[in-house]
């Protein structure tokens, strides 16, 4: 089965969730990557693909755009994800219980919104590393090699460790694989508030 499951919203990255697929099958191979629309055959029941491609992937980029949060044009009153029967929630809900690596992927400018937006089931996803990618630099963004753009604090907080671990006060952590699916995408930080 596939390790990357691309989760994304049709109203809000149809086009981010395809250009996705298309660039990691290009680099990993398609049968690492699971898109509902590129990876269920043809006649068969999605449900139960889904269900399946969830529990043997290894790492959930979750696809936020702008509209990500818009109310849905059936009921003003509620978010999509707010619905019960919203795979885009099942999905992450999924993966959390797994505890397997989530990436938020902030397209275009959009940002993960406070905790309180969110249901419950899926309020901890606010709390995992994103990465950040435009439309005018995607070429850059998802560049293979290209270590990942940080914000400003996490710099900081890169420098204060080299610093300490030069001076000898504390052992220099070890360089993380996180990002490595998106290697060159900016990363930010995802916080509530």
């Amino acid at each position: 089965m596939s390790d990357i499951f691309i989760n994304y919203r049709s109203r809000d990255a149809k086009y981010g969730a395809v250009a996705t697929y298309e660039l990691l099958a290009a680099r990993f191979g398609a049968d690492r990557v699971f898109l509902d629309n590129q990876s269920i055959i043809l006649g068969t029941g999605y449900p139960a693909q889904l269900r399946l491609a969830l529990e043997s992937m290894r790492v959930l980029l979750v696809l936020i755009g702008p509209r990500w949060l818009v109310p849905d044009a059936t009921d003003q009153q509620r978010l999509p994800i707010e619905r019960d029967d919203d795979w885009v929630r099942y999905e992450i809900r999924r993966v959390l219980a797994r505890g397997t690596s989530i990436v938020p992927v902030l397209l275009d400018g959009a940002s993960l919104s406070a905790a309180s937006r969110l249901p419950a089931d899926v309020r901890k996803l606010v709390h995992y590393q994103a990465a950040e990618i435009r439309h005018r630099s995607l070429g850059r963004d998802v560049a293979p090699g290209r270590r990942p753009r940080t914000t400003g604090v996490d710099r900081a907080a890169s420098g204060e460790r080299r610093l300490a671990a030069a001076s000898g006060a504390v052992a220099a952590p070890a360089a993380s694989p996180g990002g490595a699916h998106l290697r060159g995408a900016r990363r930010r930080r995802c916080r509530t508030g």
